[in-house]
């Protein structure tokens, strides 16, 4: 995942004691994030190499999922593995009951549970909460190389590169996932992810060989870094297949203010989809959406944590989470729509220089049209 302008609500809400250890949330601890340096993500010609425009942000970081998840949960009571069934009121309580039959009461249950979250299928509706399949296909999957391979994919930019191929705006991404250790390259695990609109469908590769071999035929007409990346990746290599979904946030009946909804599980954006990997869950990021996920994510976590601590919030509980909502709905829509612009834009490659990667960047989406 990226992290950048979301970075503020980070250091506003994270413990002092846990600031001094946002370093190890990185993917690549080591890498020198100098503001200015390598502040940009760099949009490449397929077939040259070439970059044709840097896409900038403000000081950004490829961060890991399961490092923040461990940082962020210290000192938190947290249980896992529960899975939420039903989520009964009172005047002044939520009882959230779970499928292992226990069940949990507090005075606001807060659904942070993912873009297919259960809780969103409670307060809306199973059929309502679906997300949104797009036209879009995608690979997405995690592989390791030798150190000269490593070495020669890494090159362009030490954290994420991205090339869409002329004609078709076929996508091919690289990233940095892990850095164990900076002086052995062949220890780096790096996440390729390739898009496209049409066929073949996913449903017209059923086997792994299957996306293997087309995965490789599409790899072998692109420019370096990105053939050596696909034509070296591993034969028993599982590579996964998904679509670009989103959701629109909507209006939802919050209980008077008993309960309610933050980051994925309100506004999933293309694309928008976990895919569990053997040892860890790999994410989509950046390549469609512009990065701004994560980052919309921790505003909400900041402002909610805003709505519940102001002493007139404290007297009105409804009040202050429908002031959360309200906010949170009316700036998550607008990047909803601009993400799906992006994600219908950016696979076709007449449009590719008209998307808002092109015209705003990752810059916030407020900040983005101030600027304009």
């Amino acid at each position: 995942m990226t992290l950048h302008w979301g970075a503020e609500f980070v250091l506003k809400r994270l413990p002092q004691e846990l600031q001094v250890k946002l370093r190890s949330i990185r993917c690549n601890p080591f890498h020198d994030t100098t503001p200015g340096k390598d502040d940009f993500l760099p949009i490449c010609n397929g077939i040259t190499g070439d970059v044709m425009l840097k896409m900038h942000a403000d000081s950004p970081v490829r961060v890991s999922r399961g490092k923040m998840r461990t940082l962020f949960s210290e000192g938190l009571d947290i249980r896992y593995g529960k899975r939420i069934i039903h989520v009964t009121y009172s005047a002044s309580t939520v009882t959230a009951e779970f499928e292992d039959g226990t069940h949990t009461t507090g005075n606001i249950l807060v659904g942070c549970d993912g873009a297919k979250a259960k809780v969103r299928e409670l307060l809306v509706g199973v059929e309502a909460a679906q997300l949104t399949v797009m036209p879009i296909n995608m690979f997405n999957f995690t592989q390791t190389y030798t150190a000269e391979q490593a070495l020669r994919i890494n090159a362009i930019h030490p954290m994420f590169k991205i090339s869409y191929y002329p004609g078709t705006a076929e996508m091919f991404w690289i990233s940095i996932q892990d850095v164990p250790d900076p002086n052995k390259p062949e220890t780096w695990l790096f996440q390729l992810m390739m898009s496209w609109g049409g066929s073949p469908t996913l449903e017209e590769m059923p086997t792994n060989e299957d996306r293997m071999r087309v995965f490789k035929e599409r790899a072998q007409r692109w420019a370096d870094p990105w053939r050596t990346a696909g034509l070296n990746v591993k034969n028993d290599t599982e590579i996964f297949t998904l679509p670009a979904t989103y959701w629109m946030p909507t209006i939802w009946d919050n209980h008077n203010g008993r309960i309610t909804l933050a980051g994925d599980a309100a506004h999933p954006m293309p694309p928008r989809k976990f895919v569990l990997n053997r040892k860890q869950v790999l994410r989509l990021i950046c390549s469609r959406d512009r990065g701004q996920g994560l980052n919309n994510a921790m505003q909400d976590a900041s402002n909610l944590v805003d709505a519940l601590t102001d002493r007139a919030a404290r007297a009105d509980l409804k009040k202050a989470i429908d002031a959360y909502e309200a906010e949170m709905r009316e700036r998550a829509s607008k990047e909803v729509h601009i993400s799906k612009e992006q994600a219908t834009k950016v696979s076709d490659w007449k449009t590719l220089m008209d998307t808002p990667m092109v015209r705003m960047g990752m810059k916030k989406q407020a900040d983005a049209v101030a600027a304009a």
